[in-house]
């Protein structure tokens, strides 16, 4: 038979845990000793002192299950505790010390309920696996760690989950309860079925037998109560005084009243002597659980599937009871005599993206935080908003689940499998001291949540102590006490994967004996691989496809890549800089007129032949990632983020992850500084986001030389990128066409203060490789470009030339009237093309004011100042000075349009 598997799961919970979190499903009452003991759904078992009744009532607390404690029964006169639980096990307490003295195993599945022979000290089990065990008290108390065989009887013929047993004191009959709506009497002396009562027509929720066994009393989901008599095998009496299913009944040990309830809170009092009369002792707020008369019997304690117990009072009741006339509506109890407090249990929770710290609210709607790595609660938030808190801590970062959550107990429970542990990587920024004056070396650690956990939580187990004081190197990895730390009084059990628990510990005491031997037996391999071992599983490894955003849409095989899942968008921006700009930078240069140094995305390329060496290679990739988007589904990824993040919010689909980049080259025409690799890496990165971009640089800086080169860069990116996406279309010098059709790009427009300055600017630019790849024109006023033989001589040029070109200006005079300028004249029916081609005598590329006026009248006859206007929509770069743009005035009556442009303004 195949072995199960083996999960690991422990509690994030208060050391103390005095109130109960959740329903209560069992109360008994020691009637000697005055003390209440209560079972609930947060699997411990507490005692309260009722000689304390009226004040703080707890003593101690009895922790051994790992699930809902069902049902609980005092035998030896209150000397000891059986508990039965959904984890399958029955246990034995030392009632007093509130100890565990030995655990039953035989049940397979959730064990329900239990009842009590107390004249034979005989116990009978019954749960979810259809078995009714019979168990004598005398020979599991003897029970010792050498002697520690149980004999057990069993009832057979049941095929249906126990959820009700009732024995008589002499143990004389058993009776048990089902969804088979049907009783099953047995006598336990001989495990033989005696008879079968049917009449219900649901689940049997409880039974009580009196005490000579002759009479039965059962409640049903189908919200009746039936008495039966066991001699003539027949319901003598049914009772409809419940609107719901009920759950629970009492009787008094003189079999003469019933009390019961169920979900419809009430619960009521019948004379059994007269079953005609029940009277409602009081309304809970939440549906009952659990039934238990206190003390003289004239107290009744009453549990919900809320966390509080409440005492009634029940002088007032069986007084109304006795009385010949009452009212059958009327809810006696206002008020109980007591509550004892419970605690909230936690109903939602929520695990945060970074898969470390979980939200929940409990049932007080009380909202918190919990960090898994430290099993404790980091923030009470109080009553606040779940979603909006949930809102607020997301964050676009996807780290695999590694541990599942469970609410059953009411608290935090978390599970650790063998097939997810160990699924979650994470980078930790470690700072370690490099043995020199003021220098720290921060390295990215890559951990793993599932590795540090298990050290954490067998931290105090001597074996795994000792494996890690063999190895220095390992224990210091493992050692982030910030990072992960595991309280000692957290709970921790082993169980079988959707079995039954094997095992329950401490975190502290993983160094006792009996908790050695044991795990040495029981723990799973792949934790004793990594605690003892130091066996590391390997990372996490993801498949992609790397390519620049203007290629093909068919992947080369040395496109498709794989890396660690953890791998972040800057690291793999570095490899791109490395692999495909820096690879193509050390290519000979096949032209030798001018010797540049070209600078792949940050402005300072590979600069080998500086002889800076590595120091400098890993300067310059560093500098490359502000130059460099790495796109998915054509959204722009963080730098910060990871593959797998990228590939769970952003991919969102089968297959090969996608990865396209696209990057900026700037030509520099010479080594740059410091200063302007620092601006180049600004305005790459404000024109890739369009925003606006302030920068200050001393004089001499060379700062006019950089915002040409960032700008024009990134120009001649848009340009190749439209190129590649639509080469259908081209824009050839040697086109017939009339009209031309520039590229859809971004002009650029550069502003100055002084048409000095914008000669100046022309003279940089020509000293760039820039001057060969782009078209130019330089805006000026008439005073500058007229070459009028007359007016060019006057003082108002302006108004001279508005007057002699009026006609081109005034849409309402008849067309064919000549200006009285043949410059201008000339110029009409012309075309920026006209200016541009190669065999019409094309402009210089690049130009000052003296040589535009030049070129303008000797080699076509034209007037300047119209010329440059002229060409403004179809050249790539502007230069005027910035009162041009800046007063709508001027931008108008020039027809400027400044939409999607790059505007540079150098004052």
């Amino acid at each position: 038979m195949q072995k199960k598997r083996v999960q690991l799961s422990f509690l994030i919970r208060n050391e103390n845990e005095r109130l109960h979190r959740g329903g209560i499903n069992a109360l008994r009452y020691d009637a000697k000793n005055d003390r209440l003991y209560t079972a609930g759904r947060d699997s411990i078992i507490r005692a309260w002192d009722c000689k304390r009744y009226g004040s703080d009532m707890y003593e101690y607390s009895m922790e051994h299950h790992t699930d809902w404690v069902n049902d609980i029964v005092l035998v030896n006169s209150g000397k000891h505790i059986l508990s039965a639980s959904s984890d399958a096990t029955i246990k034995l307490w030392n009632a007093p010390k509130g100890t565990c003295m030995s655990t039953l195993r035989t049940h397979k599945d959730f064990v329900k309920c239990l009842a009590y022979a107390k004249d034979k000290e005989q116990v009978a089990s019954g749960g979810f696996d259809n078995n009714i065990f019979l168990w004598d008290v005398n020979v599991l108390t003897a029970l010792t760690a050498i002697n520690n065989t149980v004999t057990t009887s069993t009832f057979t013929g049941n095929e249906h989950s126990v959820y009700s047993l009732a024995m008589n004191p002499s143990g004389t009959v058993l009776a048990s309860g089902s969804p088979e709506n049907v009783i099953r009497v047995y006598d336990p002396r001989t495990c033989t079925l005696l008879m079968k009562l049917k009449g219900h027509t649901d689940n049997i929720r409880a039974l009580v037998l009196n005490r000579d066994g002759t009479q039965c009393i059962s409640a049903s989901s189908d919200h009746s109560i039936r008495i039966w008599s066991l001699g003539q095998q027949r319901c003598i009496t049914k009772l409809h005084i419940h609107s719901d299913a009920v759950w629970t009944l009492c009787a008094n040990e003189a079999f003469t009243r019933l009390y019961s309830s169920g979900r419809d809170r009430r619960v009521y009092v019948t004379d059994l002597a007269d079953t005609s009369r029940s009277v409602c002792v009081c309304q809970e707020t939440e549906p009952v659980l659990r039934l238990e008369l206190g003390k003289e019997q004239q107290q009744l304690w009453v549990s919900t599937t809320e966390s509080n117990i409440r005492c009634w009072s029940l002088k007032e009741s069986l007084a109304t009871l006795a009385r010949t006339t009452y009212y059958d509506g009327e809810v006696i109890c206002k008020q109980p005599d007591m509550i004892i407090q419970g605690g909230p249990a936690i109903k939602h929770y929520h695990i945060l993206s970074d898969k470390r710290h979980i939200i929940t609210k409990d049932s007080n709607s009380n909202v918190a935080l919990y960090d898994v790595l430290q099993a404790k609660m980091i923030e009470n938030l109080g009553k606040c908003d779940y979603e909006e808190e949930i809102r607020k801590r997301t964050k676009t970062i996807f780290v695999p689940n590694w541990f599942c959550v469970d609410l059953k107990v009411g608290i935090l429970t978390i599970t650790l499998e063998e097939s997810d542990i160990f699924a979650s990587w994470i980078a930790v920024k470690e700072v370690f001291d490099t043995n020199t004056a003021g220098n720290n070396e921060t390295v990215d650690l890559k951990e793993n949540y599932g590795i540090l956990m298990l050290h954490s939580l067998f931290e105090h187990w001597p074996i795994a102590k000792q494996a890690l004081e063999a190895n220095d190197n390992y224990a210091e990895r493992v050692h982030l006490d910030n990072l992960c730390h595991i309280p000692g009084h957290t709970p921790i059990f082993l169980g079988e994967i959707g079995g039954r628990t094997l095992y329950r510990f401490r975190c502290n005491e993983t160094c006792g004996e009996p908790e050695q031997s044991f795990l040495h037996e029981v723990l799973p391999q792949f934790i004793t691989n990594v605690i003892v071992k130091h066996q590391v599983p390997v990372l996490n490894k993801i498949p992609f496809i790397l390519h620049h955003q203007i290629t093909s849409t068919k992947f080369n095989k040395k496109d498709r890549l794989s890396a660690s899942d953890m791998m972040i968008v800057r690291k793999v921006i570095e490899y791109i800089y490395e692999r495909y700009i820096l690879n193509e930078q050390q290519q000979p240069q096949t032209q030798t007129q001018q010797q540049t140094l070209s600078t792949g995305l940050a402005g300072s390329g590979s600069n080998q032949q500086d002889g800076n060496g590595e120091q400098q290679r890993e300067s310059d990739i560093s500098k490359s990632i502000d130059h460099i988007e790495l796109l998915c589904q054509e959204q722009i990824l963080d730098l910060s983020m990871d593959l797998r993040t990228v590939k769970h919010f952003m991919w969102k689909g089968g297959g090969d992850l996608v990865l396209c980049f696209r990057s900026v080259t700037v030509d520099f025409p010479y080594t740059p500084y410091p200063c302007q690799i620092a601006m180049l890496a600004r305005i790459i990165k404000a024109l890739q986001q369009s925003k606006n971009c302030l920068l200050e640089s001393p004089t001499g800086t060379g700062k006019t030389l950089t915002l040409l080169c960032a700008s024009l860069a990134w120009q001649q990116k848009e340009i190749e990128q439209f190129r590649m996406s639509t080469p259908f279309i081209e824009n050839k010098d040697n086109a017939t066409e009339t009209q031309t059709k520039p590229t859809p790009v971004s002009r650029i427009f550069y502003c100055t203060r002084t048409h000095k300055q914008l000669e100046q600017i022309a003279k940089q630019l020509n000293n760039t490789v820039y001057k060969d790849k782009i078209r130019m024109t330089l805006l000026s006023s008439r005073d500058n470009y007229c070459i009028h033989p007359i007016i060019s001589k006057g003082p108002n040029k302006s108004h001279e030339c508005a007057k002699i070109t009026r006609h081109n200006h005034d849409r309402s005079v008849t067309q064919g009237v000549n200006s009285e300028c043949g410059y201008y004249e000339r110029l009409r029916g012309k075309v920026a093309n006209d200016f541009l081609r190669p065999f019409a005598k094309p402009l210089p590329r690049v130009f000052d004011i003296e040589q535009f006026n030049d070129h303008c009248q000797n080699s076509h006859g034209v007037c300047p100042y119209y010329t440059s206007r002229l060409l403004i929509n179809d050249v790539q770069l502007i230069l005027c000075p910035y009162n041009y743009l800046i007063d709508p005035r001027v931008r108008n009556s020039m027809q400027v349009l400044i939409t999607n442009t790059i505007i540079i303004i150098d004052e």
